[in-house]
């Protein structure tokens, strides 16, 4: 019986250091996929406003021939809009939006002659980066001071910060996430979780060293399977995410 102890205790040993490998392999592999996938949720903050031509509040002598807005990453020229309205609110003229030669994170706005007073230009973008649209509203004055008040966005403009993505996408983060889940939490479970218990047992001799080799082939299979689906699941819904941001 004593070769067969061995025999056991040595196809468990290989089964042990086999899916030492394996499992290496795979935390690599799930750490790569995390990387990649976070930052399509975390890291980018939308197409933002980082300066104006004219700026907000500025007192002009004369009205601009032309309105300059450069934006933190590049936008979609056929979804831009810039409109000119007065110190009502109301509107007054439509921008004709086209692309600084040098940059499609900038906008140049022509917007007709118009005499002294307080305007507001409110502006939209899509970012096409993100996919995420943000607007504001910039106040300025001709030959006046403008008020404080006109800084604010017209009654009814929605808040940027509020506005959620398209559902469709919501579905697909949240799809990204829960195959990250599935995955991340096979591997760590493998290593943290049945890896000790099972060299623990393997230890022993006899009956429990082979049942344990059985297990942990068993298990090893599972595991896989679950870090394999979760990791496709990770590819197809970051695929899904940019698909739909195109």
């Amino acid at each position: 019986m004593k070769p067969e102890k061995g025999g056991a205790a040595q196809l468990a040993a290989g089964a042990r250091r086999r899916g030492y490998n394996w499992t290496a392999r795979i935390l690599f592999f799930t750490a790569l996929l995390a990387w990649l996938a976070l930052p399509a949720g975390t890291v980018q903050a939308h197409a933002q406003l980082i300066s104006a031509n004219p700026a907000p509040g500025q007192t002009l002598a004369q009205f601009p021939a032309e309105v300059q807005l450069d934006f933190s990453e590049a936008v979609y020229l056929e979804s831009a809009r810039v409109n000119l309205l007065n110190a009502s609110g109301e509107l007054i003229a439509e921008g004709v939006v086209r692309f600084s030669p040098t940059s499609e994170r900038t906008l140049f706005v022509e917007m007709p002659t118009q005499p002294d007073g307080v305007y507001s230009l409110d502006w939209f973008v899509v970012s096409s980066v993100d996919g995420h649209d943000t607007s504001g509203t910039i106040a300025f004055s001709v030959g006046l001071a403008a008020p404080k008040a006109s800084l604010l966005p017209p009654p009814g403009t929605p808040d940027p910060a509020a506005t959620l993505p398209p559902a469709a996408e919501l579905i697909l983060r949240a799809l990204t996430y829960m195959s990250m889940a599935v995955t991340l939490g096979a591997a760590a479970f493998a290593v943290l979780a049945w890896r000790p218990a099972y060299q623990e047992i393997a230890m022993a001799d006899g009956a429990a060293a082979a049942a344990a080799a059985v297990w942990d082939g068993q298990a090893s299979g599972l595991f896989r399977g679950l870090i394999l689906f979760g990791s496709i699941g990770v590819l197809v819904c970051m695929a899904g995410v940019l698909i739909w941001q195109s």
